[in-house]
């Protein structure tokens, strides 16, 4: 039968008060409720190792004796201190508390301005590299934050370590948000530990808290970037994988969805009515689709003119459109030049499936410096009409408008980081203020 510990009680020797100790044999420090002075529980008439005159009290925000669970494990809040540093002649404070259980040990909460870390002590060291700029451990890379003189400014309760009013560690931070690592290093030692961003509002229900949690201010060092918003550049490029899936298969297909193709000509000296209307075709589908006539012309230093309609032949609705087309080349000193097309493609955007026809209106009219040759000379051309052709201009403009979100996210998760690393040691001009948070982390 395994035997029953229970926690003890000593008398502060300055005033007499009652200070319970419930991290038994792990405590070398206690600190008296009432006058605040830094007891030694561990010898036999406990020694008053500081007697400490403050003049305003701090109320821990969990207070002491407070028992919350975290991974499924009931700790006790036995310890909190005031940690500062001074910069530019203001000082910056946090907030950190000690949680025990009797068999799992210590754990540490850290709060800044609304910003909590849960942390845990390290036995192990960290892998470093040789400049100090980054650290490894548990298979994490971390990148160096920031340095500082952390000096202890209020101090109750109980702890597992030496603890005095005015103590100063040198702290550096390490960060992989959401985790922090961090090294408190005194004349005799150097401690580690590994720090986890926490919602504020977890830390509160865990103690059954009624009383909201701060809230936050600022950008934490190894606070998670909300605007990180990978999924949206998954998401753009799952959809130009598919633009350019259906951009190739639209060429490799184009000639498979061919609906029409006659040869005609045309002889602008004839007196006859140029105008006709071709065979009926199908345009087959169950939505309105794009559409391209094609016209290839044999011209050479000529042009000509097209008036076409594409005809429903049920409802009579027409898709009314012009081409014109000019082709002309030559030498001129010796190098050759062209200018203008012999082919031109008019893209219908929207043809609603039907039986269709198209009436075709050639027209070439005689111009100052036609010779009668040029003007008689006749026309050779081709009408190639595809259906159901992906409107790849089209597809292409949403593409650029889908990069609306992610590249607006990159933005955003940029600035916040920006936010971040100005409070650091490696900010481009140094703020102060929010850098000394980060330094959150106990022995």
């Amino acid at each position: 039968m395994s035997a029953v510990v229970k926690a003890r009680a000593i008398f502060c020797p300055n005033c007499g008060a009652t200070v319970q100790l419930r991290g038994f044999a792990h405590t070398l420090n206690a600190t008296c409720t009432r006058c605040l002075s830094v007891l030694d529980p561990n010898t036999p008439s406990v020694t008053l190792l500081q007697k400490v005159q403050i003049e305003q009290r701090i109320e821990p925000k969990i207070p002491m004796g407070s028992r919350g669970t975290f991974e499924g494990v009931e700790f006790e809040s036995i310890g909190f201190q005031q940690r500062g540093i001074e910069v530019d002649g203001i000082t910056y404070s946090w907030e950190e508390y000690l949680l025990f259980h009797p068999y799992k040990g210590f754990r540490y909460l850290s709060e800044y301005n609304g910003h909590w870390n849960i942390i845990n002590p390290k036995q192990s060291v960290p892998l470093m590299d040789p400049v100090g700029r980054t650290a490894m451990i548990e298979g994490l890379k971390f990148k160096h934050f920031q340095s500082a003189a952390a000096r202890t400014m209020y101090v109750v309760g109980e702890f597992p370590w030496q603890v005095r009013f005015g103590d100063v560690v040198h702290v550096n931070d390490y960060i992989a948000p959401p985790k922090i690592l961090s090294s408190e290093t005194t004349t005799d030692e150097v401690n580690w530990s590994l720090g986890e961003y926490i919602d504020g509002k977890e830390i509160f229900k865990a103690f059954k808290l009624t009383t909201p949690p701060p809230a936050t201010q600022g950008v934490y060092a190894n606070q998670p970037n909300p605007r990180a918003q990978g999924s949206l550049w998954t998401v753009y490029g799952l959809f130009f994988l598919l633009a350019t899936f259906v951009s190739m298969y639209s060429c490799i297909a184009k000639g498979e969805r061919q609906v029409f193709h006659k040869s005609y000509q045309f002889m602008p000296a004839s007196n006859a009515e140029p105008s006709f209307v071709t065979e009926k075709f199908d345009l087959k589908g169950w939505r309105s689709a794009a559409t391209d006539v094609e016209i290839r012309t044999d011209l050479t230093n000529n042009w000509i003119a097209f008036a076409i309609a594409l005809i429903n032949e049920d409802t009579g609705e027409a898709f009314d459109f012009g081409k014109d087309l000019s082709y002309y080349a030559g030498v001129d000193e010796g190098e050759g030049w062209s200018e203008g097309s012999m082919k031109a493609t008019v893209t219908v955007p929207s043809v609603p499936p039907g039986r269709y026809y198209l009436r075709i209106e050639p027209d070439r009219d005689k111009q100052d410096g036609d010779s009668p040759e040029q003007f008689s000379r006749v026309i050779n051309y081709e009408i190639i009409v595809r259906h159901d052709i992906p409107a790849t201009p089209i597809l292409f403009i949403v593409l650029f408008l889908l990069l609306i979100p992610p590249i607006w996210a990159s933005i955003r998760k940029w600035m916040f980081e920006q936010k971040r690393w100005s409070e650091s040691d490696y900010a481009a001009a140094s703020s102060g203020g929010d850098s000394d948070s980060d330094s959150g982390s106990d022995d």
